[in-house]
């Protein structure tokens, strides 16, 4: 049985999205092959649970570890260590370059292809319309898509090619999306050389409880926006206007400062990046995206996992991202 393609324009596109994991789930379809290692996530006792093969059949137990680090989560997952980008030599400083294809759209036969992936078109009104796919390799069990500018007619979807840029049109395409998923999801969003593996502009939805910024205490900034006591550099807007949002993030990229978003309903998280910078020894195991931007660190790398404290993270946020009083200064212009 395999979860047929459908589109939804509910007010709470939440629900349906639930729905849409849990049927994946049920049918075994959110799957990861790993350099000869298999698994994902399914449905044991109604509850979403990782699963894991090695490449000689034995089953891994347990999958995915977390730990609490000062108000931060780090999550290993055996999973990802096996992806064939996490054994790359590690190089810190500049990230690498996204890639042109990595969805595979223009190879449909391919087994990472996108295209192959069932999907949920959600429309937004205006002729707006997106495609929700699991992600490849998804690091929430509870819900992990990505969201994709797309067509969709008839039980088909073709997704075109839109450059991963922030634009008006792109930023109020993603607060839309927010809005309309309610609380229990949040939308990120990586660029180029700040997170994103991929060229093509794609969105995360992510179905997990706040964010360590999300509950960090906010500091009002003169000229309507805030700040977290938190220690990267973030700039918090509070019933987000498309318009605002805009203005903040094409003043900074004018500077050569590209930024992370993290949105929930109405309220955007804007992280400015420090150009150049993308793996930090702090944090070897990956690149810094907006989930650990937020302060939810995937790791794929048990050793990194084990070894990482507080002190390693808060210092990967300062070497990450710029001070707020810089970002704020730049921001308004």
């Amino acid at each position: 049985m395999k979860t047929k393609p459908r589109s939804t324009s509910a007010p709470n596109i939440g629900e349906p999205l639930t729905e849409f994991w849990r049927e994946l789930l049920a049918n075994d379809e959110v799957k990861i092959n790993a350099d000869g290692a298999q698994g994902g996530v399914i449905l044991a006792d109604d509850k979403p649970r990782w699963w894991a093969r090695d490449k000689h059949g034995n089953e891994v137990d347990p999958v995915e570890r977390s730990r609490t680090c000062g108000s931060h989560r780090i999550i290993y997952n055996w999973l990802r260590g096996q992806k064939p980008a996490a054994k790359r030599e590690l190089r810190f400083g500049p990230p690498p370059p996204p890639q042109r294809d990595g969805f595979f759209t223009g190879q449909p036969r391919h087994p990472l292809s996108i295209m192959a992936r069932p999907w949920l078109g959600i429309e937004l009104g205006d002729g707006r319309q997106i495609g929700c796919v699991a992600n490849g390799f998804p690091f929430v069990a509870e819900g992990h898509f990505l969201a994709l500018i797309g067509k969709f007619t008839d039980g088909d979807i073709v997704y075109p090619w839109i450059e991963q840029y922030i634009t008006f049109e792109t930023i109020k395409l993603i607060l839309d999306l927010a809005l309309a998923l309610g609380d229990a999801y949040a939308v990120g969003f990586n660029p180029p050389y700040g997170g994103a593996s991929q060229e093509q502009f794609h969105g995360h939805v992510v179905k997990i409880d706040g964010y360590p910024v999300e509950r960090a205490a906010r500091v009002p900034l003169v000229g309507g926006g805030a700040f977290p006591l938190y220690p990267a550099g973030c700039l918090i807007l509070e019933n987000a206007s498309t318009e605002t949002i805009a203005s903040w993030v094409g003043r900074l990229r004018a500077y050569g400062i590209v930024s992370n978003l993290l949105i929930r309903e109405r309220t955007a998280y804007v992280f400015p990046r420090r150009p150049g910078v993308g793996i930090v020894p702090e944090f070897p195991a990956g690149l810094i995206a907006f989930s650990e931007l937020s302060g939810h660190w995937i790791s794929s790398d048990e050793s990194v996992y084990e070894a990482l404290d507080e002190d390693c993270l808060r210092t990967a946020l300062r070497k990450t991202t710029l001070p707020v009083d810089e970002a704020w200064g730049i921001a308004m212009g």
